[in-house]
């Protein structure tokens, strides 16, 4: 029974000079007790998913910028042509008060997004406040739409009307 005895004053005695000294590393038998070593995988897989994410937002916020979805209207094969462009500054300097040739422009569709209206004319799509051949889109609607060509109004009906 001496031996049993003489561990547990062994045990007493370890747990009261752990008491009395905090900040001193833990003994066992004389030899300072190892620091439990962390696994670096773990480290290195933290690391690299957090540079995916990172690498997926600055893909997506600074490179890819999605564009709106536009749902489109059919295109229509346009029956006239664009008038070729002319040299405007020859015209005027022959003849200041000359007015512009209307540009010939042909409504394909309308189509509305989010209450946003758009149009496709000469097979381009144009929203309000767009310009085209030179004249500015001032109001889109079911029935047609609306241009200002140099203070003349101009209003295109839609094909299906």
């Amino acid at each position: 029974m001496s031996i049993i005895y003489d561990a547990l004053q062994k045990v007493q005695k370890n747990i009261t000079e752990d008491a009395a000294s905090p900040l001193q590393p833990k003994t066992t038998q004389g030899m300072p007790q190892a620091k439990p070593k962390t696994n670096p995988i773990l480290f290195y897989i933290f690391v690299v998913c957090l540079g995916l994410a990172l690498g997926n937002f600055a893909y997506n916020f600074f490179i890819h910028q999605p564009k709106k979805a536009v749902a489109s209207a059919p295109v229509l094969p346009s029956v006239k042509q664009p008038v070729a462009a002319q040299n405007l500054n020859s015209d005027k300097s022959s003849n200041p008060e000359t007015p512009l040739a209307e540009p010939s422009l042909v409504l394909n569709g309308v189509f509305f997004e989010q209450g946003e209206g758009y149009a496709l004319i000469n097979n381009k799509i144009v929203r309000l406040g767009d310009e085209i051949d030179g004249a500015k889109v001032k109001e889109i609607a079911i029935d047609g739409v609306t241009l200002d060509f140099n203070g003349k109004i101009i209003k295109l009906s839609s094909p299906s009307s």
